[in-house]
């Protein structure tokens, strides 16, 4: 219930003016109906008395219709605020709120499993939950003033029947309350199921697994797979449902008791000259109308609850503190290219026993090119994640021009890197152009010409592909878009342009021509020997043909520096290099 009330107070605070406006009418279409019955009932009562007041009933006659109208507009006034204008806007904040933050966790956060399940729920949750919270709270406003309206209406005349008529809709909150639990521990308490489940959605939908799956003919392997996983999950929610049907059944005697018990009071009392025939036509109107409002309430209650528990986790989300943080007054102005040191650092991934780096020394001198290269999991691609600080050392420091890396203004020092990663991006739906841009956004919303871009993309000999297509540079990225689909090279191509239009001081090249034919890597590193010059250059790669330009290459084996020297004096050496070098220099022999 307290993020029913949380959301309310937030649509509260978005706008002020619509909430007001919503609440007024809310309450007025709640109490409309009670008072239509009490004008409606009087009038009865009024024309079979021994002595009718024309008058009285003329007046009353006239109200009637002012009552209904007023229930008729003031419901819609409420349904148009909270249905429309507040679901677009609690959406909107929602959205913005969750990319915000999302973006803004530390990677520890992405790629810890810890966190995995709290993000796909918030994910899952933060679209249109916290507006259907939104809606049906308000709904449920709305029936819980009907139901008090109605209920003391019914106190008024006869309270024993308001008594028992709230006692009797008890059994049906117990029945919701505990089915909805259920449902909800059907899907959360088997994290792993819905791992599993949302995998094989991903993998039996997506036009990246198409060709390997019609290759192999594996399609109804894997819809099998997912079709028992899902009839497994389905078969426990159906059980719930059931239960819960026969339950509602059996809590829906209670009220249908309550309301023949007073229908044959009434008319007994009626026939006795103790009342009125509009006395039993209020008393049973108001009965009716509060077991439906309650019925309403309750079911509107219970589904604003199940939206509460995915809305509650992106709030969870949304209260998650980062680690990696500025200290105050962090130092912003930062000489480039830097120096880099690894200064006895040592360093395992959160939650996990195993050393990455253990006690690692390294120094990386002022527009020094340094290459790293070493076998898979030896620890290269941890060494980039510590130097962009997207993660702390668990022991050690890495320094940035002498100065711990922790009293630099994490921004700047990012700033400071061009860096392309192995799994590089781009980004579909955005023109080509866009795509090199976005290595330094400030700079390309500043240009005025696109010389810059072109510029980076004739470094990154991508100008040919790309001028060979209708739009150029303003081609979108992506066939579903009305753009095209580049090969995995091109796409390298464009992100390596990007990592040249942002021209920073410092340059991390993560395998930079994985993709890239021999021609075309030979073309690229010419260029990148001419523009590294008076930059701090590191490159991983396994490829000898990208290490050789470097002043300086470092062997990595279990998280150590085991060889250091050039590639002449590495080849000599008779070690993991030069292993490592025979091995693929074998290929092409």
């Amino acid at each position: 219930m307290s993020i029913i009330f949380k959301i309310l107070k937030l649509s509260f605070q978005i706008n002020k003016k619509y909430f007001l406006v919503a609440l007024s009418s809310t309450i007025l279409a709640a109490i409309a109906p009670t008072l239509s019955i009490l004008v409606f009932t009087e009038v009865l009562s009024s024309l079979v008395r021994a002595k009718p007041e024309p008058e009285k009933i003329l007046l009353l006659v006239l109200i009637y219709p002012f009552l209904t109208f007023l229930d008729n507009i003031m419901y819609r006034i409420k349904n148009s605020l909270t249905d429309l204008a507040f679901r677009y806007d609690m959406t909107e904040y929602f959205f913005k709120t969750f990319l915000k933050k999302f973006i803004s966790l530390d990677m520890e956060m992405h790629e810890n499993p810890k966190y995995a399940d709290l993000i796909n729920n918030a994910r899952d949750g933060h679209e249109w939950r916290p507006a259907d919270v939104l809606r049906f709270g308000w709904d449920a406003v709305y029936d819980f003033v009907g139901a008090i309206t109605s209920g003391l209406a019914i106190f008024l005349v006869q309270p024993l029947f308001s008594l028992l008529i709230g006692i009797s809709i008890i059994p049906r909150i117990i029945v919701d309350l505990k089915m909805e639990d259920a449902m909800w521990n059907v899907w959360t308490l088997d994290t792993d199921t819905r791992r599993r489940y949302g995998t094989l959605i991903h993998q039996n939908e997506n036009p990246q697994y198409v060709k390997d799956i019609k290759l192999m003919n594996i399609g109804a392997y894997l819809q099998n797979k997912l079709f028992v996983l899902y009839t497994s999950v389905v078969k426990k929610q159906k059980k719930i449902l059931f239960n819960k049907l026969k339950w509602h059944i059996i809590a829906g005697l209670l009220p249908i008791a309550v309301n023949g018990i007073a229908l044959y009071y009434l008319v007994n009392q009626y026939y006795l000259g103790h009342i009125e025939i509009g006395a039993i036509s209020f008393t049973l109107f108001n009965l009716l109308f509060f077991r439906d409002r309650v019925a309403q309430l309750l079911s509107d209650i219970t589904y604003a609850l199940s939206q509460t528990k995915y809305v509650s986790k992106v709030f969870e989300m949304l209260n998650l503190q980062n680690k990696i943080v500025n200290i105050p007054n962090p130092i912003k102005d930062i000489d480039t290219p830097p120096s880099i040191e690894f200064r006895n650092v040592s360093f395992k991934y959160p939650d996990t026993e195993k050393y990455i780096l253990k006690d690692f020394n390294l120094k990386i001198d002022k527009s020094e090119t340094v290459a790293i290269v070493g076998e898979n999991g030896a620890g290269k691609s941890t060494l980039v994640k510590l130097m962009l600080r997207l993660y702390e050392t668990t022991s050690g420091q890495v320094l940035i021009n002498g100065l711990d890396i922790k009293t630099l203004d994490i921004e700047s020092w990012r700033k400071e890197c061009s860096v392309l990663l192995q799994d590089f991006t781009t980004f579909q739906v955005l023109t080509v152009k866009e795509n090199i841009g976005l290595g330094d956004i400030e700079k390309f919303e500043r240009e005025t010409t696109d010389e810059k871009v072109k510029e980076a993309a004739r470094d990154a000999k991508a100008e040919e592909f790309i001028l060979s297509n209708k739009k150029g540079y303003e081609e979108p990225i992506g066939r579903d878009f009305n753009g095209v689909d580049f090969s995995g090279g091109q796409h390298q191509r464009i992100a390596l342009a990007r990592t040249f239009y942002r021209d920073s001081g410092l340059v991390i090249m993560d395998e930079p021509t994985s993709a890239v034919d021999a021609k075309a890597e030979s073309e690229i590193f010419e260029t990148i020997k001419g523009k590294i010059k008076s930059k701090t250059v590191i490159f991983i790669s396994h490829r000898f043909s990208t290490v050789r330009m470097a002043d300086r290459i470092l062997v990595i084996d279990k998280g150590k520096i085991t060889e250091e020297g050039t590639h002449e004096k590495l080849l000599n050496n008779g070690g993991l290099y030069s292993t490592m070098f025979k091995l693929q220099a074998k290929g092409y022999v």
